[in-house]
Protein backbone atom coordinates (compact mmCIF):
# COMPACT_ATOMS: atom_id res chain seq x y z
CA UNK A 1 0.00 0.00 0.00
CA UNK A 2 0.92 3.70 -0.82
CA UNK A 3 0.95 4.94 2.78
CA UNK A 4 2.00 1.59 4.76
CA UNK A 5 5.92 2.46 4.45
CA UNK A 6 8.51 4.83 6.13
CA UNK A 7 9.28 6.99 3.32
CA UNK A 8 11.43 10.03 2.57
CA UNK A 9 9.68 13.35 1.54
CA UNK A 10 10.79 15.95 -0.57
CA UNK A 11 9.03 17.99 1.62
CA UNK A 12 5.65 17.98 3.93
CA UNK A 13 3.09 20.06 5.65
CA UNK A 14 3.58 21.38 9.04
CA UNK A 15 -0.21 20.15 10.15
CA UNK A 16 1.51 17.37 12.67
CA UNK A 17 5.03 17.52 12.23
CA UNK A 18 7.97 16.54 15.13
CA UNK A 19 11.33 18.75 14.53
CA UNK A 20 14.66 17.60 16.20
CA UNK A 21 16.10 19.54 18.29
CA UNK A 22 19.68 19.80 16.49
CA UNK A 23 17.78 20.57 13.09
CA UNK A 24 15.99 23.67 14.81
CA UNK A 25 19.47 24.32 16.55
CA UNK A 26 21.35 23.77 12.82
CA UNK A 27 19.06 25.71 10.63
CA UNK A 28 16.79 27.93 13.09
CA UNK A 29 13.30 28.66 13.06
CA UNK A 30 10.70 28.86 10.38
CA UNK A 31 11.38 31.77 8.03
CA UNK A 32 9.64 34.66 9.34
CA UNK A 33 9.01 36.37 6.03
CA UNK A 34 6.07 33.47 5.28
CA UNK A 35 3.22 34.64 6.83
CA UNK A 36 0.91 31.74 6.27
CA UNK A 37 1.85 29.04 4.12
CA UNK A 38 4.61 27.57 2.26
CA UNK A 39 6.61 28.38 5.76
CA UNK A 40 6.73 24.27 5.87
CA UNK A 41 7.64 23.70 2.54
CA UNK A 42 10.80 25.97 2.68
CA UNK A 43 11.72 24.67 6.59
CA UNK A 44 11.65 21.06 4.78
CA UNK A 45 13.68 22.39 1.96
CA UNK A 46 16.51 24.22 4.12
CA UNK A 47 16.69 20.97 6.28
CA UNK A 48 17.48 18.74 3.38
CA UNK A 49 19.98 21.07 1.99
CA UNK A 50 21.48 20.64 5.41
CA UNK A 51 21.75 16.99 5.41
CA UNK A 52 18.43 16.23 7.49
CA UNK A 53 15.97 13.64 5.79
CA UNK A 54 11.97 14.67 5.56
CA UNK A 55 10.49 11.23 6.93
CA UNK A 56 6.70 10.29 6.77
CA UNK A 57 6.10 7.72 9.69
CA UNK A 58 3.62 5.49 8.95
CA UNK A 59 2.77 4.21 12.45
CA UNK A 60 1.84 7.86 13.56
CA UNK A 61 -1.83 8.61 13.81
CA UNK A 62 -2.98 12.61 14.03
CA UNK A 63 -7.21 13.50 14.06
CA UNK A 64 -7.56 16.77 12.03
CA UNK A 65 -11.45 18.12 12.80
CA UNK A 66 -10.87 20.59 10.33
CA UNK A 67 -9.23 23.48 9.05
CA UNK A 68 -8.45 26.49 10.94
CA UNK A 69 -6.27 28.89 8.58
CA UNK A 70 -7.65 27.46 5.48
CA UNK A 71 -9.97 29.97 3.86
CA UNK A 72 -9.38 31.51 0.70
CA UNK A 73 -8.36 34.83 1.69
CA UNK A 74 -4.71 33.91 2.57
CA UNK A 75 -4.87 32.48 -1.21
CA UNK A 76 -3.74 35.47 -2.84
CA UNK A 77 -1.62 35.62 0.22
CA UNK A 78 0.39 32.08 -0.72
CA UNK A 79 0.97 32.91 -3.64
CA UNK A 80 3.42 35.23 -2.94
CA UNK A 81 6.06 32.64 -0.94
CA UNK A 82 6.49 30.31 -4.16
CA UNK A 83 9.15 32.80 -6.50
CA UNK A 84 11.27 32.48 -2.06
CA UNK A 85 11.07 28.66 -3.04
CA UNK A 86 11.84 28.16 -6.48
CA UNK A 87 14.59 30.71 -6.67
CA UNK A 88 16.00 29.00 -3.39
CA UNK A 89 15.96 24.96 -4.13
CA UNK A 90 15.29 24.71 -7.28
CA UNK A 91 16.54 24.99 -11.09
CA UNK A 92 16.05 28.81 -11.88
CA UNK A 93 13.80 26.80 -15.42
CA UNK A 94 11.25 26.09 -12.40
CA UNK A 95 11.14 29.60 -11.56
CA UNK A 96 10.47 30.54 -15.00
CA UNK A 97 8.12 28.18 -15.84
CA UNK A 98 6.12 29.34 -12.71
CA UNK A 99 6.24 32.62 -14.16
CA UNK A 100 4.60 31.92 -17.41
CA UNK A 101 2.22 30.06 -15.51
CA UNK A 102 0.85 32.89 -13.40
CA UNK A 103 0.78 35.22 -16.59
CA UNK A 104 -0.54 32.82 -18.40
CA UNK A 105 -3.25 32.36 -15.13
CA UNK A 106 -3.40 36.30 -15.40
CA UNK A 107 -4.88 36.36 -18.77
CA UNK A 108 -6.95 33.65 -18.53
CA UNK A 109 -8.74 35.42 -15.68
CA UNK A 110 -8.85 38.86 -17.31
CA UNK A 111 -10.46 36.54 -20.83
CA UNK A 112 -13.07 35.20 -18.23
CA UNK A 113 -13.86 38.61 -16.09
CA UNK A 114 -12.47 37.24 -13.57
CA UNK A 115 -10.49 39.95 -11.70
CA UNK A 116 -9.60 38.58 -8.46
CA UNK A 117 -8.13 35.26 -10.38
CA UNK A 118 -6.55 37.57 -12.55
CA UNK A 119 -4.86 40.20 -10.06
CA UNK A 120 -4.39 37.72 -7.43
CA UNK A 121 -1.77 36.02 -10.13
CA UNK A 122 -0.46 39.32 -11.25
CA UNK A 123 0.28 40.46 -7.64
CA UNK A 124 1.82 36.73 -7.06
CA UNK A 125 4.57 38.02 -9.95
CA UNK A 126 5.34 41.03 -9.37
CA UNK A 127 4.41 41.59 -5.19
CA UNK A 128 6.50 38.11 -4.58
CA UNK A 129 8.90 36.95 -1.94
CA UNK A 130 12.05 36.73 -3.99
Amino acid sequence: MQYDKLTELISCNFGCALIKRGLIEQIGLLEERFFLYYEDVEYCHRARKSGWKVVYCPESIVYHERHGSGANKWMDESRRYMPYVLRRYYPKRELVKWGIRKAVATAAGLKNKDIGYASSNFRALFNGVW
